[in-house]
């Protein structure tokens, strides 16, 4: 069985660079049986899903076969909590808000994800739109919920120095959680800073009393590492672009490919294996068979 990938991004993120065919043509190549699109504070590849597979339906049939796979609709934002609405954000000096992942899991109450970012606050700072817990929370019958591998609250929590009792009680909130393999968290590397990890291996340990508090919880966790790139010439243009706008991206040098099964397992291999299994295959797969499948609905 091949993995899932539960967080990709395409050219509709501003540092992405695949295409939205591209990245689902992909994924179908690999033989995955889904994709999560999940571009940054928008959703403006839903349309470009539809007709991806519509062509490759078309393509399909003309050869006498028939198209398995399935697109998760889904989207990375930033959220608030409400408490939180006119203060700093305590959990990271600096940080108002914290990454979260949706994807849709029904269409009980039409696309909520839209109607989400339509309710959100436009952050006077950044630019980007930034939705409150609370509106979350109401549309929580119509979503999965998941804890952003780099920039969520759990992570943030670990990273800075808290304590297991609080990355324990804030991921109550949510339905699954991120893993992103450690080589892409380099950036989480400051000697300076006694709070923050001093080498790769410490954040490892730290992504290992995750996994344990999530095992605990009976919270799935997913590896990703939010892919946006297919080629290494699109690795070279999304340096290029990320040059040209100034953005501070942390994950600017890393090569965010797409990965196959075997290479997400190699690069999770400082994790038990048994561990690896589910968050690589199992766990992407339980969740994507909850999501509903809009194109054959």
């Amino acid at each position: 069985m091949e993995r899932i990938e539960l967080s990709a991004r395409t050219s509709m993120t501003e540092d992405g660079i695949a295409t939205v065919s591209d990245m689902i043509a992909a994924a179908v190549a690999r033989g995955h049986k889904a994709i999560a699109i999940c571009d940054r504070d928008n959703i403006r590849a839903y349309p470009k899903i539809f007709e991806t597979l519509s062509v490759l339906r078309e393509k399909m049939a003309a050869k006498g076969e028939t198209l398995d796979f399935k697109v998760v609709f889904g989207v990375e934002v930033f959220v608030l909590d409400d408490e939180l609405k006119n203060r700093q954000n305590p959990i990271c000096p600096g940080y108002f808000d914290y990454s979260v992942v949706l994807l849709l899991k029904s269409w009980q109450r039409g696309n909520v994800i839209r109607e989400l970012l339509s309710e959100a606050i436009v952050d006077d700072d950044h630019g980007y739109p930034v939705i409150l817990k609370s509106n979350i929370e109401r549309n929580r019958e119509n979503l999965l919920v998941g804890a952003a591998g780099d920039m969520g609250e759990l992570w943030l929590e670990l990273v800075l120095g808290g304590d297991d009792a609080t990355v324990a009680r804030k991921m109550a909130f949510y339905d699954y959680v991120e893993l992103i393999p450690s080589q892409y968290l380099k950036h989480w590397v400051v000697s300076e800073e006694p709070r923050l990890a001093h080498s790769i291996e410490e954040i490892q340990i730290r992504q290992k009393r995750l996994l344990a508090i999530a095992k605990q919880q009976g919270k799935p966790v997913v590896a990703t590492n939010h892919p946006s790139l297919l080629t290494d010439e699109e690795l070279v243009d999304r340096a290029n672009l990320i040059y040209r706008t100034h953005k501070g991206f942390g994950d600017a040098e890393y090569p965010l490919f797409l990965l196959t099964t075997q290479d997400m397992q190699e690069q999770l291999g400082y994790l038990e294996a048994e561990d690896v299994r589910k968050m690589v295959i199992d766990n992407p797969h339980k969740l994507a068979d909850m999501c509903v499948d809009f194109i054959r609905r």
